[in-house]
């Protein structure tokens, strides 16, 4: 006689499940509630615009923006991981906020100065858009690491240890001020 059978458990509750497994299996899913958030964002920004049309301005550029994401991952050699999958769902954001303000943009500007859409949608709202995304994007790369590194230097100066942050939490640690 086996525990489950004393104890009147189900045996799929007893059936080993390691980590991965289950992460695969939620990940099997995460397709559909992708397209399910961007329909609902669809009919929000329908609602929005009183237009069929204007979401489907903003969310056009989300598609080489995921097929960018992608490509860049396998390019470097990057399983789509939950941080990767985290990241795409960023970029998803940040690409619908420049679709929005653009379209916006171009919307007031057809209707207060009267433009026809090529002009309106021409703008020097999109050029510093872009401009600054690039910089800022590249940027980011470059100063996060420093500052991060900087910090905790600092940090670890503060404390008065010499050994790198990991190195005194894995050794045990007294509480330290951390900045």
């Amino acid at each position: 006689m086996n525990d489950a059978s004393v104890l009147r458990v189900p045996t799929f509750i007893l059936a080993p499940v390691s980590i991965g497994q289950a992460f695969q299996t939620s990940l099997a899913s995460e397709p559909y509630l992708v397209a399910a958030a961007i329909i609902v964002i669809y009919i929000i920004l329908g609602v929005l615009y009183e237009s069929y049309a204007h979401p489907l301005k903003i969310l056009s550029t989300l598609p080489s923006a995921g097929l960018g994401a992608l490509a860049t991952l396998m390019a470097f050699g990057f399983d789509f991981s939950l941080i990767a999958l985290i990241g795409i769902i960023l970029l998803i954001g940040i690409v619908k906020k420049n679709g929005i303000m653009l379209v916006d943009f171009a919307i007031e500007a057809q209707r207060s100065r009267g433009l026809a859409p090529v002009d309106a949608i021409r703008q020097p709202l999109g050029y510093a858009i872009v401009g600054g995304l690039i910089v800022s994007q590249a940027l980011t790369l470059y100063t996060t690491p420093v500052v991060f590194l900087y910090l905790d230097h600092l940090n670890a100066w503060f404390s008065g240890a010499s050994r790198p942050k990991a190195a005194r939490m894995a050794g045990g640690s007294e509480n330290h001020f951390n900045i």
